[in-house]
């Protein structure tokens, strides 16, 4: 059995704004074109932050792991120290790097 809706969300529009909210519905009606907007942009908003984050949380690990095998290629220790320090270096900009790639052209 669906859920009851008992709750209201409500704004204000000048005439012009309404016109086209009802031109877009077609066939809908506006309050409920708008429940649908509203919600697939919520849903897409979230969907767009868990892509930022899967794909930051992927661009450290490269990072991470390129830093390792270069390191262990050129035959120089792999230290700690040196673990750390790459991890807090990957984890300092993963969130930018994920919102520039997002954002390029094709991204």
């Amino acid at each position: 059995m669906p859920s009851l809706r008992t709750r209201t969300v409500s704004t204000k529009v000048t005439e012009d704004d309404y016109a086209l909210i009802a031109q877009l519905a077609g066939d809908l009606s506006v309050g409920e074109w708008v429940r649908e907007v509203l919600l697939k942009a919520v849903l897409a908003e979230r969907t767009a932050e868990a892509h930022r984050t899967i794909l930051g949380e992927l661009l450290a690990l490269r990072k991470i792991l390129l830093n390792l095998q270069f390191t262990v290629a050129a035959g120089e220790p792999v230290t700690r120290d040196r673990m750390l320090a790459w991890i807090e270096e990957a984890d300092a900009d993963k969130g930018e790097k994920a919102r520039a790639r997002l954002s390029a052209p094709g991204g």
